[in-house]
């Protein structure tokens, strides 16, 4: 035997002969560690890149959605019980959807926090411009009322709510990435 194992003689009964596997250095080359990592790290980038986009365009069109699904059939609410009738209950299951799809977009940032950056940004930017340009909260304001077919939602604020919806999403994209730091710095990954 090696390795200092006593003798089969000295051994107890039941001991198993269990050979010891060594293994041989000289068959890898220097350089495949190496070669190893760095391509590790490169296909790690890529598909980092590759999950920012995705959740992006997902989150994009996630918060997009929920917006435009809350808005219009929020509004078709409000003008039914301010005039003393109930809401339709397809007008209620569409504003669910739409909160629904709100909230899978910022669950979306568990995956990467683009999800909700970019619609963030977006709405910001929008928000931002409309609220120091009364040019821009005109055009802001038509759009709105262009795409929801109402006149009536210039009272409801709508820069001012660009700007808040804007803000917690971002909020929740600088959380996400927030958290995932400290999780680095604790030692989690």
């Amino acid at each position: 035997m090696t390795d200092g194992d006593p003798t089969p003689a000295s051994r107890p009964a039941g001991d198993f002969d269990v050979p010891s596997y060594q293994v041989d250095q000289t068959s890898t080359s220097a350089a495949w560690p190496a070669e190893t990592a760095t391509t590790g790290a490169a296909g790690r980038q890529r598909s980092r890149g590759r999950s920012a986009v995705i959740s992006a365009l997902l989150g994009l069109v996630l918060v997009g959605l929920g917006l435009y699904l809350i808005v219009e059939f929020g509004a078709r609410i409000v003008d039914a019980t301010s005039g003393g009738r109930n809401a339709s209950i397809p007008d209620i299951v569409l504003e669910v959807i739409g909160a629904v799809c709100l909230l899978v977009g910022v669950l979306l940032d568990g995956w990467s926090p683009w999800a909700t950056a970019l619609p963030g940004l977006v709405l910001t930017g929008f928000g931002v411009w409309s609220l120091v340009s009364i040019d821009a909260a005109n055009r802001v304001t038509d759009f709105a009322n262009t795409v929801f077919s109402r006149a009536d939602l210039v009272l409801w604020g709508v820069p001012a709510w660009v700007l808040v919806i804007g803000v917690l999403l971002l909020g929740a994209s600088g959380a996400v990435t927030i958290a995932r730091s400290a999780g680095r710095t604790r030692g989690r990954s």
